[in-house]
């Protein structure tokens, strides 16, 4: 079932424009692998490295410490998020010393900040190019993007109303929770948007063998098709 992520084209396409991201990611599976080992303070000891590579791996970061307060580990929590946050800010404020700006941003065409208003960032395209390229948008967004957004955070509902949450469940929460805001700018853009659920793709996978929800992970797979993506354009 790892195929709806190791070759899906989040994770292929960004592999062609940089080895940064399958790093960070690689080192976020690794993560998650020592902390089911109970192997905690290594394990966000390598998400805070992970976020050099690529700084969408602190919504790991924020997983973990949602978890660790819903434990009501409060100081737990504060001290692991403090570990992996301050030398990402760190690294931030000598790129501004630097450059004069933070090595981060929301990215994709034009650069738009965060959405307010939960999934403006796909909506608003319907206003701004109308209603033909909105549904070609919507063939990408609504089944790879969409629907396992509101399958995750329908799970993540019935484990927190059940009191049956573990910690996958809060990594599947703010990964999918994240993508309600996602700006425009990121929408707009097929393998702006694929690499951007990359994280929520290993939490849905994840989250589902643990629980064996066997179709949710058949259905996972469907993210491979993503590749096809490359046959049509010119990336």
């Amino acid at each position: 079932f790892a195929i709806g992520y190791g070759l899906s084209l989040g994770v292929f396409g960004a592999a062609r424009l940089m080895t940064a991201e399958p790093l960070a990611y690689g080192l976020v599976l690794l993560a998650i692998w020592l902390c089911q080992k109970e192997r905690c303070l290594l394990a966000i000891l390598i998400l805070a490295l992970s976020a050099f590579a690529k700084e969408v791996t602190l919504i790991f970061v924020a997983g973990y410490v949602l978890h660790l307060f819903a434990q009501k580990q409060w100081k737990l929590g504060l001290i692991f998020g403090l570990i992996a946050v301050i030398p990402f800010a760190i690294w931030q404020l000598v790129l501004f010393n630097w450059f004069g700006e933070f090595g981060v941003g929301s990215g994709g065409n034009l650069a738009t900040g965060f959405e307010i208003v939960p999934f403006w960032g796909y909506l608003g395209i319907l206003p701004e190019w109308g209603l033909a390229p909105f549904l070609v948008v919507t063939l990408f967004v609504g089944l790879f993007v969409l629907v396992p957004t509101l399958w995750a955070l329908w799970q993540c509902w019935k484990d927190f109303r059940n009191n049956q949450w573990t910690l996958l469940t809060w990594l599947l929460f703010a990964n999918a929770i994240i993508l309600l805001f996602v700006p425009q700018s990121t929408y707009r853009e097929i393998l702006g948007i694929l690499r951007f659920i990359v994280g929520l793709q290993i939490a849905v996978i994840l989250y589902s063998a643990q629980n064996r929800k066997k179709r949710a992970l058949m259905n996972s797979t469907l993210w491979f098709i993503t590749t096809l993506f490359l046959v049509v354009s010119d990336f």
